[in-house]
Formats: C-alpha cells, structure tokens, sequence
C-alpha cells in the first residue's frame, strides 16, 4: 500500500502541477487511463479504500492489472466518470483501454454507448501501452 500512497515530494509537486481542476477541462481534449480511472471509481462505488495519496490524486490499492474483469459495476464506473466530463464541457475524450485485458473490447462497445448517450464526442481507443510505462 506504502509504494502506491507516498511518493518524494519531488514526484508529488511535479505531478501535481500537472493536475488541472474540472472546470478547466472546457473545450479541452481529454485521455482518460480507462482501467486505472475506472477501478479506483469502482472501489469508491463499492465501499472498498480509496487513498488520497501525497502527490494528491486517489488511488486505490485493489491491484487488478490483467487479472481484471469488466462488471456491471464498470459501467457504472464509466457512467459516473463520462457525467463529469460531459458537465466539465470536455470538447473530446478518449478512453485507452488495455488490449490485453480480457473483455476490453466488450467494454469499449459499452463505453461508446454512453459516450453517445451524453454526446461526448471522442471514442474508447485500445492500447497496448501498459499503464505502468505510462505513469502519471
């Protein structure tokens, strides 16, 4: 839990002077780490910890990676997370999801929907980039 919640002050201060508020996000592209940003969104939904680390984004401790399995509780992870781009006034999201998760293309069909849904313009994209190169 340690290695996922306290980071160098160095690493925090860098990290959050990339972190924008919602309100900023307004006619600005948006990538969202789908399975990261869905995960943690889902522990929230479920009543498991969620952490607010020194660096100041939340993380969860679940440690899924390729084990995962998209549920009901995804789409209503993605529900939640796509209302608060669609109220920020994002003009594009893409969502990249792991190809090398089981049932990621399943997802991203259930994404789009409620992409469309909200007419959030933008669309699920899948990536073979693991989440741990791509670091916040």
């Amino acid at each position: 839990m340690l290695l996922r919640t306290i980071v160098s002050a160095d690493t925090a201060l860098r990290r959050m002077a990339k972190a924008l508020r919602l309100h900023a996000l307004r006619d600005r592209a948006v990538f969202v780490d789908g399975y990261n940003t869905t995960i943690t969104t889902q522990s929230l939904l479920a009543g498991y910890p969620v952490y607010l680390c020194d660096d100041g984004f939340l993380r969860d401790t679940r440690g899924f990676f390729r084990s995962y399995k998209a549920s009901r509780i995804s789409v209503c992870a993605f529900f939640e997370i796509l209302d608060l781009l669609a109220a920020a006034g994002a003009a594009r999201v893409e969502v990249l999801l792991d190809q090398q998760i089981s049932r990621s293309g399943e997802l991203a069909k259930e994404v789009r929907g409620l992409m469309a849904e909200r007419d959030l313009p933008g669309a699920p994209e899948m990536s073979i980039i693991s989440s741990r190169s791509a670091g916040p």
